[in-house]
């Protein structure tokens, strides 16, 4: 079991310890790198929160200026067009990513509008779990900024079609999935893992209880195109992906 301590935020220029990023003057491309800081004691997780007024993708990357190293790719970010302001979700990330003291950490962001600008909040902690060395996002869709489409059967609170979100190379043991949803219907997701047409359920009937909300999950995840299908109100489209470290 891990040790349960509160997160601690490291850096960030602003009185509320964040960092102000903004995306490239191409919509849909990453921006410059912004540094965190250098961490002042090694640490066993980092957790990560961003507010952004338009749908948005992060990198946390590690290393010197320049030559950044990127250890956890595309966190999917949507804003909160119910009220029309910075968006909360998908609330932390946590990764097992343990990290020496002196590293210095770093995030590029992003956004489908040009030359945007968002918050980002990076929190780290300690644990006795062991970390993990690759995060591999899937679902990801670049032209948006954002997760690939799926949407729910014809009849309210069936399956729609499979949507295929990617390969992933080699086994994973935790997953995360996010989703959005339309506050008017339960909705629930199955994610699959195999050729088109044959795919083995690995997830089934997962919840979806807030929109854009990152659930983990330890559990097994073989190599091989993983799918993602979601049910809900009667052909309701919604955006999804996940998350598998290895």
């Amino acid at each position: 079991m891990g040790i349960l301590v509160p997160p601690v935020f490291i850096g960030g220029a602003t009185a509320n310890q964040s960092i102000n990023v903004t995306s490239s003057a191409t919509a849909n491309a990453f921006g410059a790198w912004v540094s965190f800081g250098v961490l002042p004691y090694s640490i066993d997780e980092i957790y990560i929160y961003m507010e952004t007024n338009y749908n948005a993708l992060i990198n946390i990357g590690i290393g010197a200026s320049g030559s950044q190293q990127i250890i956890i790719p595309q966190i999917a970010q949507q804003t909160d067009t119910a009220s029309g302001g910075y968006g909360f979700s998908p609330g932390f990330f946590r990764f097992r990513r343990k990290l020496p003291a002196g590293t210095e950490v770093w995030a590029q962001y992003a956004c489908s509008s040009a030359s945007n600008g968002g918050r980002i909040s990076l929190g780290v902690g300690f644990s006795a779990m062991p970390g993990f060395a690759t995060i591999t996002p899937l679902g990801i869709d670049p032209s948006i900024s954002f997760l690939v489409a799926e949407t729910s059967g014809a009849t309210a609170g069936t399956y729609g079609s499979w949507v295929s979100l990617g390969t992933l190379a080699i086994p994973g043991k935790n997953l995360w999935y996010v989703s959005t949803r339309d506050p008017s219907n339960l909705q629930t997701l199955n994610i699959g893992v195999g050729p088109s047409g044959s795919q083995q359920i690995i997830l089934k009937d997962a919840p979806v209880l807030f929109t854009n909300f990152p659930f983990e999950i330890e559990m097994d995840c073989p190599p091989g195109e993983y799918w993602m299908q979601v049910a809900s109100g009667s052909s309701v489209t919604t955006n999804g992906g996940i998350w598998i470290a290895s």
